[in-house]
């Protein structure tokens, strides 16, 4: 089902299923109780698996470059380990997102990089994204689209202050090669 996940910074996961309606987009917290994602992250990302249905997660800690892959018990309980990958070093800051399938888990930087790799196999890792040419840009989240087409958000300094928003085409497969 189409929608939204969404991590909140003190380790709740809410679901808002379908699209928002009049404005608003109603959110449900899932699994148990006191199911939270863990506590002292820079980054985090939760989602719900399309083939399995159950929640999975990404999280990096503060002062760390791993991800931790988490998904839930059967019951939605507790967070169980899943696997870890490390995050890129370069770049800056680490923003995670996850594909609507909850299949790969999308990794951008602070210098425009958006790469994807499998949460579940260990898969080549794939470019998504190149940084574009926007001198003093600052990076912020990105989502896959379709054809591995980007959107990444931006703080393009200089002029406005908003973040804007960059839609980028599939990167071919000769700059692929070359990063």
């Amino acid at each position: 089902a189409a929608g939204l996940m969404v991590a909140t910074s003190e380790g709740a996961v809410a679901e808002c299923e379908g699209s928002p309606v009049a404005g608003a987009w109603p959110c449900r917290r899932v699994g148990a109780p006191a199911l939270r994602l863990p506590s002292g992250l820079a980054a985090a990302v939760a989602g719900r698996h399309e083939k399995t249905g159950r929640l999975q997660a990404a999280v990096m800690y503060d002062g760390d470059d791993t991800i931790v892959l988490l998904e839930t018990s059967q019951d939605d309980a507790e967070w169980l380990p899943a696997g870890e990958a490390r995050a890129p070093t370069a770049g800056g800051r680490v923003h995670l997102s996850m594909t609507p399938s909850g299949e790969e888990l999308v990794i951008s930087t602070g210098d425009g990089h958006v790469i994807k790799r499998s949460v579940r196999e260990h898969a080549e890792i794939k470019t998504v994204a190149m940084p574009h040419a926007m001198p003093g840009a600052q990076w912020h989240g990105a989502c896959c689209l379709d054809g591995d087409r980007v959107a990444h958000l931006a703080t393009v300094f200089g002029g406005q202050a908003a973040p804007e928003l960059f839609m980028s085409p599939a990167v071919p497969r000769a700059a692929f090669a070359a990063a």
